[in-house]
């Protein structure tokens, strides 16, 4: 959704009428939308954040940037030495490139490792997960993030399987699903997974809190990219709280940009700004 973050950017330049803007891209990730901010708006500087140490290593030189979770924006100074962020952005899909790369561990088309996290400094793994949680939180964990029918039963049979052999590969998940006729279960299973692994919602909730606390000044722009139906609804309940004083606006990407990226048909952009702009 790179046009619509443009142009929300460009219409929030020249409405606050302001010389310098300061942003924060709490998940810079390949510095995508950034670098094409950088190139289209004059005065912007951005200061980029992202967990995954691995993507700051890799980002194009003329992006500033440092490694650490997107909760912790509120701890960086702008790079204009100004008390608040003009704009705040997250954008909270993974990058595919985190896919692709076998190290992660996130795809379940590869017999991968059971890994999922998006930094080393994350305590636990997916395997962790799967030979250390009781039946209890695994049900939960596959019930709460990915729906899943059989979560019962199917944190039942890992529990019983893990006796014999501990988890390491996906197709020891995979095996077990399509065992209980549960393989279109597959990518919400992985879902959830992933989800408790780097604590996605809990960790948006957080970063909603802090973005709260910031107080939303006057002229603020605030924009949350949501790529599922959990981290919408996390993000809409925070909006609530502001109905009265901002103007919210969610955007779905255009047909054309579907088509280029299907991966963009689930993605919602939350614009949230002061009515008196």
């Amino acid at each position: 959704m790179h046009k619509e973050i443009l142009e929300r950017v460009l219409a929030f330049q020249k409405k606050t009428l302001k010389n310098n803007i300061d942003m924060v891209d709490c998940t810079i990730g390949t510095g995508a939308h950034s670098s094409i901010l950088l190139e289209n708006v004059k005065n912007l500087k951005i200061l980029g954040l992202d967990i995954d140490e691995r993507m700051i290593k890799n980002l194009p030189q003329n992006i500033i940037a440092k490694q650490d979770n997107f909760i912790n924006f509120y701890k960086h100074k702008t790079l204009s030495d100004t008390k608040y962020f003009d704009i705040i952005f997250a954008d909270l899909g993974y990058n595919i490139n985190q896919v692709y790369d076998e190290s992660y561990g996130l795809s379940y088309k590869k017999n991968s490792v059971l890994d999922m996290r998006y930094s080393q400094s994350i305590q636990y793994t997916a395997a962790d997960l799967l030979n250390n949680r009781s039946q209890q939180e695994l049900r939960e964990i596959f019930h709460n993030y990915g729906n899943i029918h059989k979560a019962n039963q199917l944190a039942k049979i890992i529990i019983d399987n893990r006796q014999k052999e501990k988890f390491e590969r996906a197709n020891q998940i995979i095996d077990i699903l399509n065992e209980l006729s549960m393989g279109d279960q597959i990518m919400k299973t992985f879902q959830s997974l992933r989800i408790a692994v780097n604590q996605e919602i809990n960790n948006l909730n957080l970063f909603l809190e802090k973005v709260q606390s910031q107080q939303i000044v006057d002229k603020q722009l605030i924009l949350i990219i949501t790529f599922h139906s959990l981290e919408a609804e996390a993000v809409q309940k925070f909006i609530m709280k502001f109905k009265k004083q901002f103007s919210i606006k969610i955007i779905k990407p255009s047909e054309d940009e579907i088509k280029e990226n299907p991966r963009s048909r689930s993605a919602q952009l939350f614009e949230i700004i002061n009515k008196s702009l």
